[in-house]
């Protein structure tokens, strides 16, 4: 069954029935202010990251008439300052965690026989200040992040070395890998999106102007006819 999970400054997760009336079946507790939330591909699996300085990954469970819903904490990492964005990998078997340290984390996804994945730790990398915003490509080959840096860090996920590091005049707050992994938008602080081209290396091929507003989300139809 497919759910949807909201958090903010409550100290919890609610997890919505996606059925109408879209009522709350279960509340995952003692989060802390919610700054991220991702689900796995495919799963009822759940990372959270908290400015309670952790990021959980939870695993929701229900009963075959959908009356019982629980949840079991299965992976917990505590952080010296606050956990800003988690992302698993297109395909689940990543988990991307980064934090205002400007230090982020990815851990190995591993289904296990139990139905609980094995999480253990593959790979850290630091920028330069806080990070603030990530985002796989479509086919999990790069790892986009950027914050209070004033870059944009695109990491090769084989080797996770940096393969291209872009100067921006503000920090960044969104950024969006477009569905067919060919373009990334990305903004923060100025009142423009900019668009850059993969192909290009990574070269800004256009910027949209949002009159005075400040983009703080982006994200691509799922067959990029919008952003």
């Amino acid at each position: 069954e497919n759910f949807i999970a909201t958090g903010g400054t409550g100290n919890a997760v609610s997890i919505i029935s996606p059925n109408e009336p879209y009522s709350v079946v279960h509340v995952i507790k003692d989060t802390g202010f919610v700054g991220s939330l991702d689900w796995r591909t495919n799963s009822n699996i759940l990372a959270i990251g908290s400015r309670s300085n952790k990021a959980m990954v939870v695993q929701i469970r229900s009963s075959d008439d959908g009356k019982l819903v629980e949840s079991e904490i299965t992976f917990q990492v505590e952080f010296p300052n606050w956990v800003n964005r988690v992302a698993f990998n297109p395909s689940g078997d990543l988990l991307a965690v980064g934090n205002a340290t400007g230090v982020l984390n990815v851990y190995s996804v591993d289904d296990s026989s139990t139905g609980t994945p094995k999480i253990t730790d593959e790979k850290s990398v630091r920028l330069d200040d806080a990070i603030l915003a990530m985002d796989w490509s479509s086919d999990g080959r790069w790892l986009y992040a950027g914050g209070e840096d004033f870059h944009l860090s695109v990491f090769e996920t084989e080797s996770w070395t940096t393969v291209n590091k872009q100067d921006r005049s503000r920090w960044v707050q969104c950024i969006a890998s477009s569905a067919s992994g060919s373009h990334v938008a990305l903004g923060g602080i100025s009142s423009e999106v900019s668009i850059l081209d993969v192909r290009q290396n990574w070269e800004t091929v256009m910027g949209i102007e949002l009159k005075g507003l400040v983009p703080l989300s982006a994200s691509w139809h799922p067959n990029d006819q919008a952003l």
